[in-house]
């Protein structure tokens, strides 16, 4: 078993900096993740008081969830990519001063 680093002062910056990002854009996520399960949560209920026959027809509700996520999707996508290319240099060995 080797005991080289794993990364090297640069590669450690580097993923100092992405998960320092990750961190601050999750806790700015964190609100509309909820905003999106609450009303994912009115509408089950909404669909549940209505029943099937009302179910196929457009309400607000459907278009506020529909909203939220279509906020939420590319910043999602946005934080997850650096964030996975960083943890994929780690896991290869490839991060800068790596063995």
């Amino acid at each position: 078993m080797s005991a080289e680093p794993l990364l090297g002062p640069q590669g450690r910056g580097r993923l100092e900096a992405v998960l320092r990002k990750a961190l601050e854009e999750t806790k700015s996520l964190e609100e509309n993740i909820q905003k999106a399960l609450v009303a994912l949560e009115a509408l089950e209920q909404e669909d549940r008081a209505l029943g099937l026959l009302y179910a196929s027809i457009p309400r607000l509700g459907h278009k506020v969830l529909e909203e939220i996520l279509l906020e939420i999707q590319p910043r999602l996508v946005a934080l997850c990519h650096p964030l996975q290319e960083v943890l994929e240099e780690v896991s290869a060995g490839r991060g800068e001063g790596g063995a």
